[in-house]
């Protein structure tokens, strides 16, 4: 079961959107997490305890606040997501999203997957220079609590949209390695030697990092 949340209501203010976004996130876990979630015609079995979440940019932060990150505003976590893969990860110093100083280190055991380019890991997703590997400051900072990967996409057709989308070889390589991600904490299938290892790219550079393993 995949369930896409439309943040309309949220807007595009930095000022708000971490907030908003992250009740909206918070809410829908906990609701499949009690199973009262109406799921329509759905009708197979879902396993509420045992979530996994996906998001780029803005929605790699809402992953990061249902995994812990300490927020000024509120606290997200939702323990019923077990593996969160972000895309193109903020950074904290400077903020833009109300991340505390050592927000990263609040991750709790949620498995975390990172992935993003050479071309946009000084900036933000409006282009805008905030600090020199800013983008890098999201798993440098997390602690060892549970599992913690990154790959950082090195070389051309490495920018804030090509690492979601606009590469089909890195696209390629968050469809089979996310696969893998979730299949190992999700879903208990042991995959670990598979993450990231998956689909490598022919022209591009990945750069692996894991901790807490």
């Amino acid at each position: 079961m995949v369930i896409q949340i439309d943040h309309r209501f949220a807007g595009n203010n930095v000022n708000t959107i971490a907030q908003y976004r992250g009740e909206e996130i918070k809410f829908i876990a906990e609701k499949v997490a009690s199973g009262v979630l109406n799921y329509g015609t759905f009708a197979g079995t879902v396993d509420g305890s045992k979530q996994g979440f996906a998001g780029h940019s803005g929605g790699c932060m809402e992953g990061l606040e249902v995994a812990g990150v300490t927020m000024t505003h509120g606290n997200y976590y939702v323990p019923q997501v077990k593996a969160v893969y972000g895309i193109s990860p903020a950074g904290n110093s400077p903020d833009q999203f109300g991340i505390t100083s050592n927000g990263f280190n609040g991750i709790g055991t949620t498995a975390i997957f990172v992935i993003l380019g050479e071309e946009e890991k000084d900036i933000n997703g409006g282009g805008t220079f905030m600090a020199t590997n800013w983008r890098l400051q999201a798993y440098s900072g997390m602690n060892t609590s549970g599992p913690r990967y990154q790959t950082f996409a090195k070389g051309t057709n490495t920018d804030h949209i090509d690492i979601p989308t606009d590469n089909a070889d890195i696209q390629k390589y968050n469809l089979d390695n996310s696969e893998a991600f979730f299949d190992t904490y999700v879903k208990g299938i042991d995959r670990k030697s598979e993450i990231g290892n998956k689909s490598i790219p022919p022209n591009n550079v990945m750069e692996k990092s894991s901790k807490g393993l």
